[in-house]
């Protein structure tokens, strides 16, 4: 029995095992930046199979792998070395955590005999993470890296789904062990158990309710349960609206949709929630920017049905079902799918405010009009953080899963760019669209070289209002001035974008955007040219207030 173990035996290093494990773990991409501390698994990786794209930022990296997975379900990896590497990649992660996005992040260390005594780039990284990751650890031996990785894949793929972090420390890459491949991690976190009860409950609840309001949050795209929901939706025929995090969870062109809810949603949204008698959640965590009163839905007995067992905002008037949507939706429909249901919402709601907007020249609706009509309707929208986000998350309709994708809990400037690459990178047969404000892409622009060295084509429509436009639209409005806003002066970015070798276009006239290639063959930057005295619609957002 020794001898035929010694057979098949193999002395191999940690940085070996590590990309032989994440291969067999179905993992295929990379984004990462090489330092000395994860120099050794860099050595391997460039005889591996694994793709590895060079991004020009650890923090794009994080935020490529993120839209990776937001684009396709599928875990890619964020990989960086130790000291200013690894912290770079927090705001990433962070962003990704926030918005329940999984990714397996790897970061070098000094070796593990100096742990501890001030070395060189030598940052105690777990504790760092710990905040802003499901479960981060650090690998002290190669015995160890394969059941290490195998465990972070399946926390970082359960639901709610999120980053995962492992520390691995130089010696640990570079020293061999004896290792007999295929461990099986045998525990997979469990989602909780079915409440069988309470969906019953839940299900006589819908069929009393005059006036029932559904409302999908981003829960519904993570869980790929779209086409149950929109089934769901037309049995009880009902308004519906959306979270920003639920946007493509529901199609937008369908008469049941009312908008999306929030401090910078729609008003006829947030009014048809402030009419409803009852309101079935799904996979929302109601944050502070979804309820932007204390009064939310206070006619409303409110029940949540998410995986997750607290809510952002304290209502009195609600109650979570803890349950997984794959689960629960199907038995609430078969619940219902043979009963009467009816409602009064014929008689209690006005026609919507038209979305086919005419307005002049260098609105962002008008623009965001046109872009729609120029990318097919399959496209993946990928926004920033600013006024340009909540106008393309309000008047920018999209019809399928995973078709828009936004940072929402974090709110980060600079997402935008890398995690197109990453969409892009995860689905090459979509046209990936960027839509960017100018102080956003400033902050990430270095990543046009990846995208050209790389050979990723997105297109980056750069909403070009010369101000930190959100922030501007806050100052004005608690204190009547402004404050350190003022971006000028500005790039030419039709000029930077050739820079880098990328297609720079300067609008002139909207029309101008109709000329754009939908399927460019290398990334095109568009600067489009925003009034800055136009206001994203705000309802009792806290900080908007004197």
């Amino acid at each position: 029995m020794i001898e035929i173990q010694k057979v098949f035996e193999t002395r191999v290093t940690g940085a070996e095992i590590l990309v032989e494990t994440l291969a067999e773990e179905g993992v295929t991409t990379i984004f990462g930046i090489p330092g000395g501390a994860i120099s050794p698994v860099y050595d391997i990786l460039s005889e591996s199979e694994l793709t590895h794209y060079l991004m020009r930022h650890e923090q794009a990296a994080a935020h490529a792998a993120d839209g990776y997975y937001r684009a396709s379900g599928t875990i890619a990896v964020a990989l960086a070395t130790s000291g200013p590497g690894c912290l770079n990649l927090t705001t990433g992660i962070a962003t990704a955590y926030k918005d329940r996005s999984a990714l397996l992040a790897i970061t070098g260390q000094t070796p593990t005999h100096k742990i501890g005594s001030d070395s060189f780039q030598e940052v105690e990284l777990t504790s760092i993470f710990r905040p802003i990751v499901k479960s981060t650890a650090l690998i002290t031996t190669p015995r160890l890296v394969e059941y290490m990785v195998k465990k972070m894949m399946r926390i970082s793929c359960s639901s709610p789904p999120g980053p995962v972090h492992l520390d691995f420390p130089r010696d640990a890459q570079t020293d061999a062990t004896v290792w007999l491949p295929g461990f099986e991690q045998s525990t997979f976190p469990s989602s909780p158990d079915t409440p069988y009860e309470e969906i019953h409950i839940l299900a006589n609840l819908l069929l009393l309710s005059r006036l029932p309001v559904v409302i999908i949050g981003g829960g519904v795209v993570r869980s790929h349960v779209g086409a149950d929901v929109y089934h769901l939706c037309h049995l009880l025929n009902c308004p519906v609206v959306i979270t920003l995090m639920g946007k493509s969870g529901f199609p937008e062109y369908d008469p049941l949709f009312c908008g999306m809810v929030g401090s910078n949603g729609s008003k006829y949204a947030n009014d048809i929630v402030q009419q409803a008698d009852f309101v079935l959640a799904l996979g929302t965590r109601f944050t502070d920017r979804t309820v932007w009163t204390t009064e939310f839905a206070s006619r409303a007995k409110i029940v949540c049905v998410n995986v997750e067992n607290k809510l952002g905002t304290d209502l009195e008037n609600a109650r979570i079902l803890q349950g997984d949507l794959r689960e629960v939706v199907p038995l609430l429909s078969e619940l219902l799918k043979n009963k009467k249901i009816a409602n009064d919402w014929s008689e209690k709601v006005s026609e919507p405010v038209d979305l086919d907007f005419e307005g002049p020249s260098f609105h962002p609706i008008t623009a965001l009009k046109m872009i729609r009509a120029l990318f097919p309707h399959d496209s993946i929208f990928v926004t920033d953080t600013g006024q340009h986000q909540l106008f393309a998350a309000n008047y920018l309709p999209v019809s399928e899963p995973f078709t828009f994708i936004t940072s929402g809990g974090m709110g980060c400037m600079g997402f935008g760019l890398p995690a197109s690459l990453g969409a892009k990178v995860a689905r090459p047969d979509r046209s990936v669209v960027n839509i960017a404000g100018d102080g956003s892409f400033l902050m990430v622009c270095q990543e046009l070289a990846t995208s050209i060295s790389s050979n990723i084509p997105v297109t980056v429509c750069i909403f070009n209002n010369g101000y930190l436009g959100m922030i501007r639209q806050s100052q004005l409005s608690c204190f009547n001035r402004m404050s350190q806003v003022d971006l000028s002066p500005s790039p030419n970015y039709a000029d930077l974008a050739k820079a880098f070798g990328a297609v720079g276009i300067k609008i002139e006239n909207l029309d101008e955007l109709l000329d754009i290639e939908p399927f460019p063959e290398k990334t095109t930057v568009v600067d489009i040219p925003i009034d800055p005295a136009i206001c994203v619609p705000s309802h009792s957002y806290s900080w908007t207030k004197g």
